[in-house]
Formats: C-alpha cells, sequence, structure tokens
C-alpha cells in the first residue's frame, strides 16, 4: 500500500532462502503487493504451475475485493472521463434504484493535537477564509510550476469553467493549503482521505512536492502516497 511492491517480492524470496515456507496469506500478501505496483508478471511468475495454490490465493483476493464491490464511483469516473454522459446518468439511476450512496469526500489533518476536517467547497472550518487565499496562491504557484487541472476529473456534466472552479477545492487541496499555512517551510504535510485520491489532487499533490519542497503524505481508501520531489511512490499506478 505503500508503493513498495518490489520490496515485498524481495522480501518474499528472502524469506524461500531463509527455509521459511510460504503460506497461502503469504501468496495473498505478495500477490496484493503486486497488483498495487503494476507488477502483473511478476505476480504470475510467482504462482506459476501451483494451480491449487493459485486457486486459494484467488478466493482471498476475492473476497478482499469483494470488501469494494459498492465503489461504482470508478465507473463514474470512466464513463466522465470519456464523456459518456448518458452512462453516467444511467450508473446514477442504478446506484439510486438500489440506495447505493457513495461515501461523501473527506480530507483530515492533525495540527498541535487537534483533527482538522475538510470537504468539497468547506466553509465551516473556522479559518476557512485564510485556507482558501493560501489555496489560491498555491494554485497560482503550481500552475506557473507546470499543474494542469485534469478536467476529467469532474464527474459532473458542467462547463470547462465550472469543472476548473470544482476541482479547486477539493477537500485533499483545501486540507493541504491548511498544512502549508500552518506549518514551517520543509515540514511533512500529513492527510488521511477517506475515498480514492482523484487523478488531479494526486498531480496536484505532485507538482507542489517540488515547488515547494514538501513532503506530502495522503491515505486515502487504497493505500498510502508518498509525494517527493514531483513524484508519488505509487508510480501514478493506484
Amino acid at each position: 500500500m505503500n508503493g513498495c511492491g518490489r520490496d515485498a517480492i524481495e522480501a518474499f524470496f528472502e524469506m524461500i532462502r531463509s527455509g521459511v515456507p510460504p503460506d497461502d496469506q503469504t501468496f495473498t500478501g505478495v500477490l496484493s503487493a503486486c497488483s498495487h505496483s503494476g507488477l502483473v508478471d511478476e505476480g504470475m511468475m510467482l504462482i506459476h504451475g501451483h494451480v491449487s495454490l493459485g486457486e486459494r490465493v484467488v478466493e482471498h483476493l476475492i473476497e478482499l475485493k469483494a470488501q469494494e464491490a459498492g465503489d461504482y464511483v470508478l465507473l463514474l469516473n470512466m464513463y466522465s472521463s470519456a464523456g459518456n454522459w448518458d452512462k453516467v446518468t444511467e450508473v446514477r439511476q442504478f446506484m439510486k434504484e438500489r440506495g447505493i450512496q457513495t461515501t461523501p469526500g473527506s480530507s483530515t489533518i492533525e495540527f498541535a493535537g487537534v483533527v482538522h476536517e475538510f470537504t468539497v467547497d468547506d466553509i465551516s472550518h473556522p479559518r476557512h477564509p485564510e485556507v482558501y487565499a493560501a489555496l489560491d496562491e498555491i494554485g497560482q504557484q503550481l500552475r506557473i510550476a507546470g499543474y494542469v487541472p485534469e478536467i476529467s476529473s469532474e464527474l459532473h456534466n458542467l462547463s470547462v469553467d465550472e469543472k476548473g472552479y470544482h476541482l479547486s477545492y477539493h477537500s485533499e487541496k483545501l486540507a493541504i493549503a491548511f498544512g502549508v499555512l500552518m506549518t514551517p517551510p520543509g515540514k511533512t504535510v500529513r492527510i488521511a482521505n477517506n475515498v480514492r485520491i482523484c487523478v488531479d489532487c494526486h498531480n496536484f499533490a505532485k507538482v507542489l512536492s517540488s515547488a515547494y519542497n514538501r513532503e506530502v503524505v495522503i491515505r486515502d481508501r487504497s493505500r498510502f502516497h508518498h509525494f517527493r520531489g514531483g513524484v508519488c511512490s505509487c508510480e501514478d499506478y493506484w
């Protein structure tokens, strides 16, 4: 979950070299690491020829994946990215008919022993005028540094300008702005997000980590993202 798939594979082989026999859970762990890091060929190699073991491991992985079966955001994202708004409407209607609700996105950051929570377009925080001013300044600096909003990350059928506005105030960006505002230069910013980070916020954090010389750590629903020097530990695969 920290983007260390190859380290997990090396630890797996170190176990074997040390004479420790891998069990089902070990294989499940290393294949999950391969999955998170996009190491498909390596994962296939590890269970090659072990049919019965492969079946048991796949059962484990299916059980883990089933926990996320209610996540329709990926479908919405895919269709909206392709501009297929009829499909977006169809998926939203399907969710409504079956009472499927997506979790509202929120990001939290701890400062001075207090947890501060932000949601999209949030004005509930007592220091929100300062946070928004800081975010606007950060946005201007990041555009100079090469950041370009990823409009496809906005899941509603809006104009380009409207999409850009909504993307500007995602909860992750507000939490990052609060962290930059409240901590000294060079201090690591650590954020927890209850949903999967969107591509636009991911790009935003990458450019900020370079332009502001800050390490940014975001724990989203799927994994940890460590942003340093303009790159992420997930290597843009999450």
